[in-house]
């Protein structure tokens, strides 16, 4: 997770929403996503999204994604669709999160979801993102 905070504070750097993705698969790190919708002028551009596009070859054993914000429906569907079975989230996300948030899918997808990992943390990044935005 902290990795995934490395990769949200890039995406804060560069003005995108400060979320980082870490795929791993049996201990080894395949890939590490930030957001860059605004970037790419797409929001297909999430942090998992990106980390995803990333592996689309790799043959994947036990995969697992760190996540500093909890995914939303597309994220999430990708995620499976992909094969990723277990996900570790940092912070909540009430607007949009599908693991808890506005909907928690873990039962329905037959995932292993571990929440909170490193939450002050996530959360603080996000917020003062969204203060700094405000005060412009």
């Amino acid at each position: 997770m902290r990795i995934a905070l490395k990769a949200a504070k890039k995406s804060f750097e560069n003005g995108e929403v400060p979320i980082g993705a870490v795929l791993v698969d049996q201990g080894e790190i395949l890939s590490i996503g930030c957001n860059a919708c605004e970037k790419n002028a797409s929001q297909i551009f999430h942090a998992e999204m990106v980390a995803l596009m990333q592996i689309e070859k790799k043959e994947l054993l036990d995969p697992v994604a760190y996540i500093t914000h909890e995914p939303c429906l597309m994220c999430l569907s990708a995620l499976v669709e992909r094969g990723i079975k277990k996900i570790v989230y940092g912070a909540r996300e009430p607007r949009w999160g599908c693991l808890g948030g506005v909907v928690d899918l873990e039962k329905k997808l037959e995932l292993e979801v571990t929440r909170f990992v490193l939450e002050k943390d996530c959360k603080e990044i996000i917020q003062s993102f969204f203060r700094m935005r405000r005060k412009k």
